[in-house]
């Protein structure tokens, strides 16, 4: 292929996903040292579309990115199909929040893809550290980074270890869909929230049968279930705190330092930042960690913005939460 195109997408086995539906990655061209992906963000998707936003949710492009590495990483350094991938950190930052606006077309977005480390092994290949520059409509919108690693399928049992059979049992309860800004109950990652001023904690609702976040079955807890937990447990409280609806997601940082393992409770914890009036707009940040069995498993922090005009919203949003 020379040139990017958005008619079709990319094999879904490049992108390790089982439905077509769920792959974003449209396209992929290497040409004189330099890398371009072509993504397309539907405009009505059941899970990253399900809120009260007018603008793509910025975790979706976090999905998308992720999704252009394993195919960076298949078609241009020639991981074989079957190696398994550890999201290590990512690091996403919006430039400008208009750009995401849901318009009347689906959104094409064009990757520029730099190559900012490679990690080796015994001198081999074994991870990398990828850029991604979101360009759409001609405009640089958001820019995101990548660290992950691999191993091959025959090493995966030496890095997962023993791993206890999952007991099948029904999710535990979900906190409201209103109080995290979402309209589906399926979508919901957080137990009831627990909030004591800017202070919060929730249990991680793990569904292994939710069609976006389990596409495929894993053998532990996806970091995007995570990522939506810790997203989630801000939202909460900063609509009970701080009296904010929904807010857009401007900047989200979140690492990942073991494995989450789905037999096991895993807490999310919030911490939230003072209100900052920044333009037309209030922002917030964050800090989030998740811990299980005593350990902490990841961390996050990310700033949310909400439009000041939206104050009626806001609080009759918060007050559904209480």
């Amino acid at each position: 292929m020379h040139r990017l195109t958005f008619s079709r997408t990319v094999p879904r086995e490049l992108v390790h996903r089982a439905s077509v539906a769920e792959v974003f990655v449209t396209s992929l061209v290497e040409r004189g040292g330099q890398i371009a992906v072509g993504v397309q963000l539907p405009r009505s998707h059941a899970f990253y579309r399900d809120s009260v936003t007018g603008h793509h949710d910025p975790v979706a492009f976090v999905e998308a990115g992720r999704q252009a590495c394993l195919a960076v990483a298949h078609q241009c350094f020639r991981v074989p199909p079957e190696a398994r991938f550890v999201l290590r950190r990512f690091e996403l930052r919006v430039h400008d929040p208009d750009g995401l606006a849901v318009t009347g077309a689906p959104c094409d977005a064009i990757l520029h893809c730099q190559v900012v480390r490679r990690f080796t092994h015994d001198e081999q290949l074994c991870g990398l550290h990828l850029r991604h520059r979101f360009e759409i409509d001609g405009s640089h919108v958001l820019t995101a980074d990548f660290a992950f690693s691999w191993v091959l399928e025959h090493e995966w049992a030496a890095v997962r270890g023993t791993i206890e059979p999952l007991r099948t049992s029904p999710p535990p309860a979900r906190c409201a869909a209103a109080v995290v800004g979402r309209s589906c109950a399926r979508n919901v990652v957080i137990g009831p929230p627990h909030i004591d001023g800017v202070f919060a904690r929730a249990a991680v609702v793990v569904d292994t049968g939710h069609p976006t976040l389990f596409d495929h079955p894993v053998d532990h807890t996806p970091g995007m279930v995570l990522v939506e937990a810790v997203r989630q447990l801000a939202t909460a409280c900063a609509a009970v705190s701080a009296n904010l609806g929904f807010g857009l997601v401007t900047a989200l940082r979140c690492r990942f330092s073991d494995f989450t393992e789905l037999g096991a409770e895993a807490i999310c914890h919030c911490q939230l930042g003072a209100v900052q009036t920044v333009g037309d707009a209030r922002e917030v940040d964050a800090w989030c960690w998740i811990d299980q069995s005593g350990s902490a498993v990841a961390d996050a922090q990310l700033r949310m913005r909400f439009p000041v005009t939206a104050d009626a919203e806001q609080t009759d949003f918060a007050a559904r939460t209480c």
